[in-house]
């Protein structure tokens, strides 16, 4: 009996520490979908999706993993995050499961501030995106260099008040403009995130952004 009562003791002890690990282990997702513009005399509809991606966040709001689809919302890629490592890098795998890309990750005071990728079979350098942020941690530049190097293009990001992104600005490698797009944010949550938004191109509605946050 006092065998039988110190395995019954055992066991709920296992099971307490069980459900407290559960407790502190919830993380972030957010789900972004993104659909194209029907324009009819005079009206606007939403059309089909042209891009998803699925984020995952850790405890400390870190992202760890990143799953990308197809527009049939078929699953193309999931990009895993490691940052404990020694060597911080993230991992790119097909649906197959076959590794297509890694990037060698280089942060700042837990900020990312230069992704450098490379071919998964050939260890090829491929591109790299060097990064840039305002006062409060919002990434304000994205500048993609080529294989030699070179600058390819450049991303400038705004945003309002509450950190939600406002427009982006696209420049060739010679400086020169060649995309703009403002947003017109029509949903937030409570936490005055943005759950839907309309993408313009010269004053004309051109994307459609979904965004669903599970917290």
């Amino acid at each position: 009996m006092r065998m039988l009562r110190y395995i019954i003791i055992a066991i709920a002890a296992i099971t307490i520490i069980s459900c407290s690990d559960d407790s502190t282990d919830q993380s972030r997702k957010e789900v972004l979908e993104i659909y194209s513009i029907i324009l009819q005399k005079d009206t606007v509809g939403i059309g089909n999706l042209t891009y998803k991606d699925i984020k995952y966040f850790d405890n400390d709001n870190v992202l760890i993993q990143q799953e990308f689809y197809d527009k049939e919302n078929n699953l193309k890629g999931t990009e895993y995050i490691n940052r404990a490592a020694k060597e911080k890098r993230s991992k790119y795998y097909s649906a197959d499961s076959t590794l297509l890309s890694y990037y060698d990750l280089v942060y700042e005071y837990d900020v990312l501030m230069l992704k450098s990728a490379f071919d998964g079979g050939t260890d090829q350098f491929l591109r790299a995106e060097q990064y840039k942020y305002d006062e409060i941690g919002n990434r304000k530049e994205k500048m993609i260099l080529d294989e030699n190097g070179k600058i390819s293009r450049v991303y400038k990001f705004v945003y309002d008040e509450y950190g939600n992104e406002s427009g982006f600005s696209g420049f060739d490698e010679n400086g020169e403009i060649f995309l703009l797009e403002t947003y017109k944010i029509t949903e937030k949550d409570k936490k005055n995130r943005w759950t839907e938004k309309w993408g313009y191109r010269d004053n004309v509605p051109y994307t459609f952004y979904k965004r669903k946050i599970i917290d």
